[in-house]
């Protein structure tokens, strides 16, 4: 009976994972595990709490929603597609082949320019974060990376903002001296890893060695649906590197590796049996894993969201304060979608496209749209336009149904290990929650009838 009406409501959800039954309260994002489904308490347990609100969205969560301010934060420039590998599931491996005209060095300039002054007429105060070489690699002219670090260091004076540098991951198939000191000193690298380039793990395995101890070493490895033994992974570099994050590829059907619903399955059973293994470690080593995943991990995503609480309303800032320039000029909301005429929202010679922006606003908002009766809606924070495009969904309002089972595996397996380390050893949850810098908002007792004892 019980399963049935939480079936049937859309303000509460019942979750099995591993044998073990969770309620989900979406709008206050608050868990429970529940012992025996069969207790006739149960029922009025659930009652008890809906007369304090719960399972209902409330005014406050209403008023709570703030629409960004106009503003431009962070524009990535991509002066070229040139690329010394032809990674499979590349989102510019259509265009390696093409001859663009690069970008110049005096066209870049006029770019920043362009943002800047953008910023200074809206009386914007927030950074301007500037990326480069995304959708080639950037080791291969990383003099005009220093270029452009000359002319930012020139221009920020004139500005009432911050500007910020960033160079984009590398493959580090090739690296130059200049590149080395430059990374040395910055302190920061982050390396793109795919696992099906053997060639490319050796090198990288090796280049690492070349930066100073001091630097601080993240490793990105797109992550397919066939990957297996994900803990063996993710040890075997966080050896190497300080962080080591694991993201899923965003690929079309007819890839190498195609995510698809049996895939996801099957990906699904490598991702319980990474958790087995977590919760079979001690508290030494589940912490040093726990610290080393990195800040674009989909575990990590996962975790920490489930500890702090916190709302997801927007998926990310592409096309709300984040632009993407392609090679000829061109803007777009993100890397992902360069190329895409639907999703051109601008360009250096005709300004940004003020109503192209409204509408892809519109396309990724979760109160709206097919994710508004989603469990899970806060925590992902909505649809990913570039893997939309990827499997050819036309429609505003179809569900991108491979990465809503691909966050949904992610979430139910996060929620299943904080569930348990919080039963267990919670001091684990606190100190990773401090480490992290989030706040530990899971401090009520997540056995379902201890929490209702509290209204009782």
């Amino acid at each position: 009976m019980l399963i049935d009406m939480i079936k049937s409501s859309d303000d509460m959800y019942l979750y099995e994972i591993n044998d073990q039954f969770f309620i989900l309260d979406p709008y206050s994002q608050m868990f429970w595990f529940v012992k025996d489904l069969e207790d006739d308490s149960l029922l009025s347990n659930i009652d008890q709490l809906k007369k304090y609100n719960f399972f209902k969205q409330t005014k406050e969560l209403v008023i709570d929603i703030k629409e960004l301010k106009e503003d431009i934060k962070h524009i990535v420039i991509n002066p070229t597609f040139e690329c010394n590998l032809d990674c499979w599931y590349c989102y510019s491996r259509d265009y390696h082949h093409i001859d663009f005209e690069r970008i110049s060095l005096i066209d870049i300039q006029r770019t920043i320019s362009y943002f800047a002054d953008y910023k200074n007429k809206l009386n914007s105060t927030t950074p301007l974060a500037v990326s480069m070489f995304f959708t080639s690699e950037i080791t291969l002219d990383f003099s005009l990376f220093k270029e452009v670090e000359r002319y930012v260091n020139q221009i920020k004076k004139e500005y009432n903002f911050d500007f910020y540098l960033f160079p984009a991951s590398t493959n580090l198939m090739s690296l130059s001296d200049e590149f080395v000191d430059f990374i040395n000193e910055y302190g920061y690298v982050n390396v793109s890893l795919d696992l099906e380039n053997k060639e490319q793990i050796e090198t990288v395995l090796k280049n690492i060695s070349r930066f100073d101890a001091t630097v601080v070493k993240h490793c990105i490895i797109p992550l397919n649906s066939k990957m297996i033994n994900l803990f063996s992974t993710y040890s075997t570099y966080m050896k190497s590197f300080n962080y080591v994050s694991m993201r899923p590829v965003r690929v079309t059907p007819n890839s190498k590796i195609p995510w698809t619903e049996k895939s996801v399955s099957d990906f699904k059973l490598e991702l319980v049996k990474l958790i087995e293994k977590l919760l079979s470690l001690n508290e030494e080593e589940l912490l040093d894993f726990l610290y080393k995943l990195g800040s674009s991990d989909y575990l990590a995503r996962f975790i920490d969201r489930i500890i702090s609480r916190k709302r997801y309303y927007k998926r990310c800032l592409a096309g709300k304060n984040e632009i993407a320039i392609s090679p000829d000029m061109n803007f777009y909301p993100c890397s992902g979608l360069i190329g895409i005429e639907k999703y051109k929202i601008g360009s250096m010679s005709e300004g940004l496209f003020s109503n192209n922006i409204t509408e892809f606003k519109k396309s990724k908002d979760i109160f709206t749209l097919e994710c508004k009766e989603c469990p899970i809606r806060y925590y992902c924070g909505g649809p990913c336009e570039d893997w939309k495009s990827k499997l050819n969904i036309k429609k505003i309002e179809e569900i991108n149904h491979i990465e809503c089972l691909v966050n949904h595996v992610y979430f139910k397996n996060a929620i299943f290990l904080v569930s348990k380390l919080c039963a267990n050893k919670r001091v684990i949850i606190s100190n990773y929650a401090e480490e992290k810098g989030i706040e530990n908002r899971l401090s009520y007792p997540l056995n379902f009838e201890d929490f209702v004892l509290f209204f009782s």
